[in-house]
């Protein structure tokens, strides 16, 4: 019992300035966050084509009509314009990209048997990137500006990681550590049943 006490005390912070602040802004960014997982989950489970029965069963135009209607859906819960989902070429192990404008999407993934789970996965992960520019532009979006500024210093040239030269601070950056954990959440409310 003593010893469980000791390493207790042994982590106490020595000094106030040692102890993390919180503040409100920062808890009101991931309120606001959360608010929009659960909007979105809530959305997403209203649409049937995305639904692993429903998608086995469309065709290409119609999987990207219902991806498309699910970047309309993640844009109108964000407060941002939706943008275009645009099937590309890409290699198997590239499933898409946010470039500024649309939303790229594996024409191959969308074609053939990559789960749906994963399709929408990429249309939401993007789309997260698409939500992050927009706040650079209009900060006024996100309850706490120290949030936009890290994603706005990440976007800078030469401030982006590469995965292939840094995986491990790849997925750590802010732009990256936001998007994945964001998308997963979803992914888990939406598949994870």
């Amino acid at each position: 019992m003593d010893s469980d006490l000791n390493e207790q005390m042994d982590n106490t912070p020595d000094s106030a300035s040692e102890i993390p602040v919180v503040t409100d802004q920062q808890d009101d960014f991931a309120l606001e966050t959360e608010g929009q997982i659960v909007d979105a989950i809530e959305s997403l489970n209203n649409i049937p084509e995305i639904q692993p029965d429903s998608w086995e069963n469309l065709d290409v135009s119609e999987r990207l009509a219902s991806l498309q209607a699910v970047e309309g859906s993640m844009a109108e819960i964000q407060g941002r314009p939706s943008v275009p989902v645009i099937p590309v070429d890409l290699p198997p192990d590239q499933y898409g990209g946010w470039d500024g404008e649309a939303i790229t999407i594996n024409a191959n993934h969308l074609a053939g048997d990559k789960p749906v789970s994963e399709n929408v996965d990429t249309i939401v992960h993007e789309g997260r990137h698409a939500y992050q520019s927009y706040a650079i532009s209009h900060p006024e979006i996100v309850s706490d500006p120290a949030v936009v500024d890290a994603w706005r210093e990440n976007m800078e040239p030469g401030n982006y990681i590469d995965p292939s030269l840094d995986p491990e601070g790849y997925v750590n950056q802010p732009v990256e550590a936001d998007a994945w954990g964001y998308a997963a959440a979803i992914q888990d409310g939406v598949y994870g049943k």
